[in-house]
Order: C-alpha cells, then structure tokens, then sequence
C-alpha cells in the first residue's frame, strides 16, 4: 500500500509541476499553477514562489482573490497529504484571511506548513502567501482536513 502512495505522490507532484509549466491541466487550477515554482518539500511544509501573471488580475490590476484562495488551498491541501502519509484529505475548514493585494507581476512566496496533527485523523495547516521583495504578509490560510480514511468513523 506505501509503495502505491508513493506512486501516487509523485503522480501528483507531475500533474502540478505539468501544470506550471503550461503542459496540462486546464481550468482555474491550470491557470493559478501556471509557472508555479516548488522551492523546498518537506514532510510537514512546502514552499514555492510564483510571479503572478497577468491573467489572474482582477479588474483593478491586483491578484484575483478567488485564483489566490485557489492556490492557498491546493497548497495546504498537498501539505496535509505529504503529512498524513499520502492518504487523500477532505477539508472540513477553511478560512483565508487578506492582509494587502498583490499587483500582476508581482513575486511572491507561498509556504504551507503542518501546525498541528491528530493521530492521523485531523491536520490543521497554516499557508502564509508573502512578498518575495520584502517578506510582507498578503495572505494568511488557516485549513483542517480529516483523512479520508476515516470519514466513515465521523
């Protein structure tokens, strides 16, 4: 079974390095993933930067909420993954809170990290979305997910 989660991880992690480079995906997720950069994984974070483009403005020139509230999930949601040794999580909560905008063409740094978890039912995950240039926060992504191994137990 570890051996088939492992596969699966890796499957994952090269749908989404596919879909920043522009090779796959399609939809909202193919586009806030376009050109996403993976910087540092490790088991209970993650940490990657993206240069927002120009597509993802909203109509004041600012990063679409809705494409930032997209990644902020994605993120976390594959942080509590890597953390509950690779069993898919459902999200029960998910709350993101906007500090400042980010301009088109703007880098910023996205960083996922594990803050607390539960016997490997509940993992609560804090995503913090910073400015490259300056380490100002612009977002903060607070999520709980609940392995789906265990939903039957709910």
């Amino acid at each position: 079974m570890e051996e088939d989660d492992d596969r699966y991880m890796q499957k994952m992690m090269k749908l989404f390095e596919a879909a920043s480079n522009g090779a796959s995906g399609d939809g909202l997720g193919h586009l806030t993933f376009y050109r996403l950069q993976f910087l540092k994984s490790t088991k209970t974070s993650l940490r990657c930067k993206l240069i927002i483009p120009d597509y993802l403005a909203d109509d004041n020139g600012n990063w679409h909420v809705g494409a930032m509230a997209t990644l902020v999930d994605s993120i976390g949601a594959i942080t509590a993954f890597k953390f509950a040794a690779n069993h898919l999580q459902a999200t029960l909560d998910f709350n993101i809170s906007y500090i400042s905008t980010a301009r088109i063409h703007e880098e910023v740094e996205i960083e996922a990290n594990v803050i607390r978890g539960y016997k490997g039912k509940l993992t609560h995950v804090l995503v913090e979305v910073r400015r490259a240039v300056n380490g100002e926060l612009i977002a903060l992504g607070k999520q709980w997910m609940n392995s789906t191994r265990n939903l039957s137990k709910l």
